[in-house]
């Protein structure tokens, strides 16, 4: 487990059972991908938004939906905090910016119907996280670890398509 990852969940206590998981191989390649130790708090901030954003986008059971929003709103808030803490305006605004970009997009491929290129999802999926790379906060192993997990969930999609034909 990471350390960011055992932050999170020893803040959020028991409600840390709602929190969806981060891909771990991502969050250990962060750890080992810094580019400087300056801007802690700046990659841990954009990672916990990075979080936020795949964390709401799940729908939870009906029973757990407050619970849901809480880790959320926690996640979000650790963002803000972090990132004015380094005093790293532009990130906050940039994130705003990136985040206003994930939403549009997924929405023109939802009502659209379409299918999605593995480049597409990845930037889709991890947008906050290739910033950090594009603005050497972290090297070049990140992107290629949410290719990785982009490639691997493409192929359990598939997979689950097999099973369901067969």
């Amino acid at each position: 487990m990471s350390f960011l990852e055992h932050k999170v969940k020893t803040a959020l206590k028991h409600n840390s059972e709602y929190l969806m998981p981060f891909n771990a191989d991502i969050l250990s390649t962060i750890e080992h991908s810094r580019m400087t130790d300056k801007y802690r708090k700046t990659v841990d901030a954009v990672v916990l938004f990075n979080w936020a954003l795949l964390h709401l986008d799940v729908k939870p059971k009906e029973s757990d939906r407050e619970q849901h929003v809480l880790v959320g709103d926690y996640l979000l808030a650790e963002f803000y905090k972090l990132v004015i803490e380094d005093n790293q305006l532009t990130v906050l605004n940039d994130m705003m910016e990136i985040s206003k970009q994930i939403h549009n997009k997924k929405s023109r491929y939802l009502s659209e119907n379409c299918n999605i290129e593995k480049s597409q999802l990845d930037a889709l999926l991890y947008a906050p996280l290739h910033y950090l790379v594009e603005h050497f906060f972290l090297s070049k192993d990140v992107k290629r670890a949410t290719e990785r997990h982009v490639q691997q969930l493409m192929q359990d999609k598939m997979t689950l398509r097999l099973k369901e034909v067969m």
